[in-house]
């Protein structure tokens, strides 16, 4: 049986989904170019609008930077979390400030 959400959550849904959107954005257009390299994942058994939020532990590589672990939380599309494997690389987009705040880049 499904469960019905309520107005108030619907909403705040919205409102997370609308604030990391925006925080991709500002990522992709002001972020450092990097690329990351998948360690570990694990789905936190939290949901937003539907889709599963996990933890992937990451190594990150930036020019001229050390490389280093990060756990990046992040919904992903539906909540089969296979295509997530440890090992697989992407490229990311990363806070020049704050190098745990990271997205992954087209």
């Amino acid at each position: 049986m499904a469960v019905r959400q309520s107005a108030t959550q619907r909403t705040r849904e919205a409102v997370a989904l609308n604030r990391l959107g925006a925080e991709m954005r500002r990522l992709w257009a002001e972020g450092l170019a990097g690329s990351a390299t998948i360690e570990a994942v694990r789905d936190t058994g939290e949901r937003l609008a539907g889709n599963a939020v996990v933890d992937v532990d990451l190594v990150v590589l930036v020019d001229g930077r050390a490389p280093y672990a990060t756990t990046l939380r992040t919904p992903i599309g539906g909540t089969d979390v296979t295509p997530y494997r440890p090992g697989a690389r992407y490229n990311v987009k990363v806070d020049p400030q704050d190098p745990a705040n990271l997205t992954f880049a087209g």
